[in-house]
């Protein structure tokens, strides 16, 4: 096998493992009620606080034109707030409402039982092995743009 036949073949590895989590974390994150998008949502806010629109399309990878819509129906939903910059009147901030701050706790452990159960076989120790890894690969990446 060739150097470029062995970077082919782990970059398609890194493609599936992407895909696989998340198939299977977006599959059990919508049996809790919500969108995939919806939940990165939550929980960027549940993290960081308040935020402008444009910071939580940056944190979450998720375009303006789609996150207009997920904010709009976190909106209805009653989980989310925007209230307009008074430091710049262009940007909105969003928020989550006393409800959102609930509904996130309960999403979120949920979630990381989630995560738990999917590595439950995996020891700490294996586990930053993986880190290290990846960390290491994001290096070389990085270096090469």
């Amino acid at each position: 096998m060739s150097k470029k036949d062995t970077i082919d073949k782990l970059v398609k590895k890194i493609t599936e493992f992407e895909k696989s989590y998340k198939r299977a974390v977006d599959r059990n994150i919508k049996k809790l009620g919500v969108s995939p998008s919806q939940f990165k949502v939550l929980k960027t806010l549940g993290e960081r606080g308040s935020l402008k629109f444009k910071d939580v399309c940056d944190a979450t990878l998720i375009t303006k034109g789609t996150m207009t819509g997920v904010v709009n129906r976190l909106i209805k939903a009653g989980l989310v707030e925007k209230e307009q910059d008074v430091k710049d009147t262009r940007a909105w901030i969003l928020s989550l409402t006393p409800k959102g701050k609930v509904d996130y706790v309960s999403l979120n452990k949920n979630y990381s039982q989630l995560v738990s159960s999917i590595f439950k076989g995996e020891t700490e120790e294996r586990l930053k092995q993986y880190i290290t890894q990846l960390n290491s690969l994001q290096a070389i990446i990085n270096q090469s743009v």
